[in-house]
């Protein structure tokens, strides 16, 4: 199961995401995210709460940063756990990312 909520912060929406990125997450957090994009003007994805991502997981997170990158937005993120980061540096997907 995946929480997601937001806060703004700094004049930028802060996503913070508690629990799984799973398959059974992903369609919900592909919506959020298309949501929060649309009216961002910037964001923050805070792992700190995140205990797994998955394939599809991953894929959400690439969509975010499509999103972003056709408004001319990084996608920055915090609070990386070291197993968390180990998935993103084994698929190469660290390097789309801004790490706070």
């Amino acid at each position: 199961m995946l929480d997601i909520s937001v806060i703004q912060e700094d004049n930028r929406s802060v996503i913070l995401l508690d629990g799984r990125l799973d398959v059974r997450a992903a369609a919900e957090a592909d919506r959020r995210f298309q949501e929060i994009a649309q009216n961002a003007e910037g964001v923050l994805v805070d792992f700190s709460n995140l205990t797994y991502i998955s394939s599809a997981g991953l894929r959400t997170l690439q969509r975010l940063r499509l999103l972003l990158k056709d408004k001319g937005l990084p996608i920055v993120v915090r609070g990386v756990k070291p197993e968390i980061l180990d998935i993103l540096e084994m698929t190469g997907l660290a390097a789309m990312f801004e790490f706070e």
